[in-house]
């Protein structure tokens, strides 16, 4: 393959992961009631099973096997395989709750240059690794000279605004989940949440991105804080 640098296919964001399961509802469940995910519409015109869940800006696509009994069962949690990681604002309520579901986890934790990284891992219902940090205590720096995009002395103001798209984020989720309170179904509950945060994702970590609804100016108006409850 030709070397490429930078972004050549111009990507924005993650949008999903998609996870072949033996059991969509037993994962759904999972999802939804361990990790946060909110179940949302999948298109109609597909002929096979499964379901879509959204949260923390990323997509959960979760595919039916056509063969459950032939799916191997891991047992061992191995913090070297494979896995998705999410960012916490707590490792000790996380590792609580984990302990009240009865969830076995493996704890590990990384250190570098003083600066102390928590790990929690543990197993979906088909053995597929999760773990859960607080990965944001380690600064993400550029090696010298890698992908031509950031020097390496710049790695402060880098960090800088890293921070700032993380309290806009918290701030962000304040306002949403407040107004989120006033939807009364389920579903139109579930839609709001949905098209929030996709919009607030949009919003701000794509600044120079479009969307045509009116959502997006009524959350653009929020990001601002012009609208934040107090």
């Amino acid at each position: 393959m030709k070397e490429n640098k930078g972004n050549p296919l111009h990507l924005s964001s993650l949008n999903h992961i998609s996870l072949v399961c033996k059991s969509v509802d037993e994962s759904t469940h999972f999802y939804q009631n361990v990790l946060g995910f909110v179940p949302v519409r999948r298109p109609g015109s597909f002929t096979f099973d499964g379901a879509w869940l959204f949260g923390h800006g990323i997509g959960i696509h979760l595919l039916q096997s056509e063969d459950p009994k032939s799916m191997p069962k891991k047992t061992v949690i191995n913090p070297k395989d494979n896995h998705i990681s999410f960012q916490c604002e707590n490792m000790g309520t996380v590792e609580k709750k984990l302990g009240e579901m009865e969830i076995e986890y493996v704890r590990q934790r990384v250190e570098e240059g003083g600066v102390n990284v928590d790990q929690l891992f543990f197993h979906d219902p088909d053995g597929f690794m999760v773990e859960i940090c607080n990965c944001d205590n380690l600064p993400v720096i550029p090696l010298t000279g890698e992908m031509g995009l950031i020097k390496t002395g710049d790695y402060h103001e880098v960090k800088a605004v890293h921070v700032e798209l993380a309290e806009r984020m918290r701030k962000v989720r304040r306002v949403y989940f407040f107004y989120y309170d006033f939807h009364n179904t389920i579903t139109e509950k579930h839609e709001f949440k949905y098209v929030a945060e996709r919009i607030v994702a949009q919003y701000v970590f794509n600044e120079k991105g479009s969307h045509g609804g009116t959502e997006y100016g009524v959350l653009r108006n929020l990001v601002h804080l012009k609208h934040m409850p107090g």
